[in-house]
């Protein structure tokens, strides 16, 4: 269960982010991981948020809160890789690509949103 609260943590934060600071007409989730790799060692899930709001300069703009900085410790909680793409007028896309195994440790997984 606690890998997927921390899931569940990094979309809640992303959706809300998107919501409070880039007024999107539209969020998208994906959760995708090719389905005929599953039980292959090293296979991956893709966690993808993505908004099409006003974005930001990624390089400089995101200083003044935690939220980026909380996505990116619970992706390191999940033995992943967080990233974050925003330009000014562009949206933004949030990624975070973790282990398959690591999600395999919570008998079951429940995402609700």
């Amino acid at each position: 269960e606690y890998h997927s609260i921390q899931l569940l943590s990094v979309t809640r934060e992303a959706v809300s982010n998107a919501l409070r600071h880039g007024k999107p007409d539209r969020v998208k989730i994906r959760l995708e991981i090719d389905p005929q790799n599953l039980q292959k060692p090293g296979s991956y899930f893709l966690l993808t948020i993505i908004d099409d709001g006003s974005g930001f300069n990624s390089k400089k703009d995101h200083n003044s809160g935690h939220g980026l900085s909380n996505m990116r410790e619970r992706s390191m909680e999940l033995n992943g890789e967080f990233a974050c793409e925003s330009a000014p007028g562009k949206g933004t896309r949030v990624s975070v690509r973790f282990p398959v195994d690591e999600m395999s440790r919570d008998s079951q997984v429940s995402l609700n949103i």
